[in-house]
């Protein structure tokens, strides 16, 4: 075979392929110095030779030359992430063709999440905007893109997707917290009382709701949102629920069990800066 290469490279000189695969041929006959010549030759014609980046890339890495081994083998990386995005382009552009648009759809939510988790906000944006024309049904969709608003401190886009999410999944639990939260986030205390309102007849022992009316209620009616906070706590002592509970506690004037409540919560997040800065002033303020 490495007769045939020879011959073929020596007719066909500007064939990258076959620079690649006689280096592949000369390493194995151990002739390193010749393949090593082969895979330049190859990238030389072609820099993007997949091939010849890895061929060479393994090469310098058995010669002991890390360092000039590593940029071949990032290349064979970032040509291989290419050929991935290409073939999710194709998927996307071969779906919107003809196939059943819920199934369309689908492909565009998985494809946008895919750039969303490399950090294409922009491309993931679009991706699942278009999952939403082409499903206005898409629960997955309508969720991520408004996850990607909140992230993004687009809050007011982010509520008209929670608001649009609880009118087609009106019992689910989870939605009208998540639009509660957001209406929160924009002082929009009278839709975030609807919304847990609702939230609350349908999971009255939903401890997230609970913390979050607590926090509602913590001015109006201090007494009601300390009764809140310790029914979140009894339900699910989280380091978050004891931080809303100690809040509530200085609110009451009840300083010492608030700073036993921090004490519990940094117990839990022990990583949290904002819970240790709290539990450190207000043990500052009886000095």
């Amino acid at each position: 075979r490495s007769e045939l290469l020879e011959a073929f490279v020596a007719a066909h000189p500007r064939v990258a392929d076959a620079w690649a695969t006689l280096g592949k041929t000369r390493v194995r006959r151990g002739d390193q110095t010749g393949a090593r010549a082969a895979f330049e030759e190859a990238l030389a014609i072609d820099p993007d030779s997949r091939e010849a980046h890895q061929g060479l890339g393994r090469l310098l890495q058995s010669l002991g030359d890390a360092d000039a081994a590593r940029p071949h083998l990032k290349a064979v990386v970032r040509l291989d992430d290419e050929k991935a995005k290409r073939h999710r382009q194709r998927d996307v552009d071969a779906a919107d063709s003809g196939a059943p648009r819920e199934w369309v759809a689908t492909v565009h939510t998985e494809t946008a999440l895919a750039h969303a988790r490399r950090g294409d906000l922009a491309r993931a944006e679009r991706g699942w905007s278009r999952a939403l024309e082409l499903d206005p049904d898409s629960v997955d969709a309508r969720s991520l893109l408004a996850r990607l608003f909140e992230g993004a401190g687009r809050a007011p886009e982010a509520l008209l997707l929670r608001e649009e999410i609880c009118r087609r999944q009106a019992d689910d639990p989870e939605a009208w917290y998540a639009l509660a939260r957001v209406a929160m986030s924009l002082e929009r205390r009278d839709a975030a009382a609807r919304a847990l309102e609702r939230l609350l007849a349908l999971a009255p022992d939903n401890a997230e709701g609970l913390a979050l009316s607590a926090r509602l209620a913590a001015d109006r009616d201090p007494a009601a949102g300390l009764e809140l906070a310790r029914r979140a706590v009894a339900i699910a002592p989280t380091a978050a629920n004891e931080y809303v509970l100690a809040d509530m506690l200085v609110r009451a004037g009840r300083r010492d069990e608030a700073i036993r409540s921090l004490e519990r919560a940094c117990e839990l997040a022990p990583d949290e800066p904002r819970y240790r800065a709290t539990l450190r002033s207000l043990r500052g303020g009886g000095r």
